[in-house]
C-alpha cells in the first residue's frame, strides 16, 4: 500500500511545507492523503499538487521510430 511512511510524515512535519508534490500512481493518491491525516501537525494546512497521468494513446500507443 503506497502511502507516506511514518518517517516521511515526521519529515513533512519538522520541515513545515506549505506543499508536497504527490508523484506516485493516480490510484494511491487516496491512500497518499488518508496516511498524511495521521500525521502528527495534521491541523497545520498541507496543500497536496499532483498531476493526473495521461490516457494511453490512441492505437496502442507509443511506437519509438
Amino acid at each position: 500500500m503506497p502511502a507516506c511512511s511514518t518517517g516521511s510524515r515526521s519529515a513533512i512535519c519538522t520541515a513545515d511545507p506549505d506543499m508536497v508534490v504527490y508523484a506516485g500512481r493516480t490510484q494511491d493518491l487516496h491512500k497518499f492523503i488518508d496516511s498524511l491525516s495521521v500525521r502528527v501537525c495534521r491541523n497545520d494546512p498541507l496543500t497536496v499538487a499532483f498531476s493526473l497521468t495521461a490516457p494511453p494513446l490512441e492505437g496502442g500507443g507509443f511506437q519509438p521510430s
